[in-house]
C-alpha cells in the first residue's frame, strides 16, 4: 500500500531481531541470529533474512543480508541437506521446516543479487530434498521449497527446479478435500494429508499453491495453472471459514482477543500467532492470484 505505518511496523520488528545478530566463528563475513534459548535455530535467521529481502527498500539491508546468507550456505552438508542450527548449539541434520525456510531466504537473496555460492547450494540441495519428498512427502515442506525452487526456476530456467515444484504441488492437490472424497461440506477445500488433519495448516499450503500457480503461468502450463488456481480458491475459502466472527463469540470473555483470529481447526478455538501469520500471507497471495487486476 505504501503507507508509512506498515513500513514502520516492519522496521521495528527487523530492528528488534537484528539486536541478536552475532558473527559466526571461524567463517569470515558470516553471521546468524542467536536466540535467547541458545538453540540458535536456522529458521530464525532464515526468516529474518526473508524480512530483510521483502522490506521496503531492501538495499538498506544488503550488507547484513549478505552476512546471513553466507552463514546459511555454510550449514550445507556434503549430502546437500542443511543442518538446522548454528553453533555452539548442537547442529543436527534434522528433517524439519528450517531448511526450506533457509532455501527460500537464499532464493530471495539470489533474486536481488545473483551469486554463484547460492546457486551451488541449490544444485546440491535439489537431489537430497527431491528424494526426501518422493519417499516421505512431508506436506509442510511444500510451501517453503515451492517458494525457493520456484524463484530459482524463473531465474535460472532449470527444468529440474520447475519439475520439483510441480511434483510437490501435484501431491498437495491429491490431498484436498471436496465433494468426491468428503461428506462434510464445511471441510471442503481443506488439505488433509496423512498426519495432517484439516485445519489452519491449510493456509501454509495455499502459499505454496499460489506460488506454484504463478510458476505454471510463467512456464505456459495452462492445465497446471488452472488446477493450482482452483485448488487455491477452494483452500482459501476453507481458511476464511476458520476466521472467528463476532456472532460466534457468545461465550468468549474478550472478543478483542478472538475476532478475526484464525482457529486451529473448525472445532478447536486455539489461536496461534503463526497460524494467523500464515493465513495473512496466504490470503494476500490468493488475492493476487485470483484477482490480479484490482483498484
Amino acid at each position: 500500500t505504501g503507507e508509512a505505518k506498515f513500513r514502520e511496523s516492519a522496521d521495528r520488528v527487523i530492528a528488534e531481531l537484528s539486536k541478536h545478530i552475532i558473527d559466526l566463528p571461524t567463517v569470515d563475513g558470516a553471521a546468524f541470529v542467536a536466540t535467547p534459548d541458545e538453540k540458535n535455530k536456522l529458521g530464525i535467521t532464515a526468516q529474518l533474512c526473508l524480512a530483510l529481502a521483502d522490506a521496503p527498500q531492501p538495499e538498506r539491508y544488503d550488507a547484513v543480508r549478505q552476512r546471513l546468507s553466507t552463514a546459511m550456505c555454510w550449514l550445507q552438508l556434503s549430502s546437500g541437506r542443511l543442518a538446522t542450527a548454528f553453533p555452539p548449539a548442537q547442529v543436527l541434520p534434522t528433517p524439519d521446516l528450517f531448511p526450506g525456510q533457509a532455501l527460500a531466504a537464499l532464493a530471495r537473496c539470489y533474486e536481488l543479487s545473483p551469486q554463484k555460492q547460492i546457486l551451488e547450494v541449490f544444485d546440491n540441495a535439489l537431489p537430497f530434498y527431491r528424494e526426501l519428498f518422493d519417499e516421505h512427502s512431508p506436506p509442510l515442506m511444500v510451501p517453503w521449497h515451492t517458494q525457493a525452487f520456484g524463484i530459482m526456476a524463473r531465474m535460472t530456467k532449470q527444468q529440474a527446479y520447475t519439475d520439483f515444484v510441480f511434483a510437490m504441488n501435484d501431491r498437495v492437490c491429491e490431498h484436498q478435500l471436496g465433494p468426491s472424497n468428503c461428506d462434510s461440506p464445511e471441510l471442503w477445500g481443506a488439505i488433509a494429508a496423512p498426519n495432517l488433519p484439516p485445519g489452519a495448516s491449510t493456509a501454509e499450503l495455499v502459499i505454496g499453491l499460489a506460488d506454484a500457480a504463478q510458476l505454471a503461468r510463467h512456464c505456459g502450463d495452462g492445465q497446471r495453472f488452472e488446477r493450482y488456481r482452483d485448488a487455491c480458491r477452494a483452500a482459501t475459502r476453507f481458511v476464511m471459514q476458520l476466521m472467528i466472527r463476532k456472532d460466534e463469540c457468545y461465550f468468549v470473555k474478550s472478543t478483542h482477543d478472538a475476532v478475526d483470529g484464525v482457529r486451529t481447526n473448525p472445532v478447536d478455538w486455539d489461536i496461534r500467532i503463526d497460524d494467523c501469520g500464515y493465513a495473512l500471507v496466504a490470503l494476500d497471495k490468493a488475492r493476487t492470484l485470483l484477482f490480479p487486476v484490482r483498484p
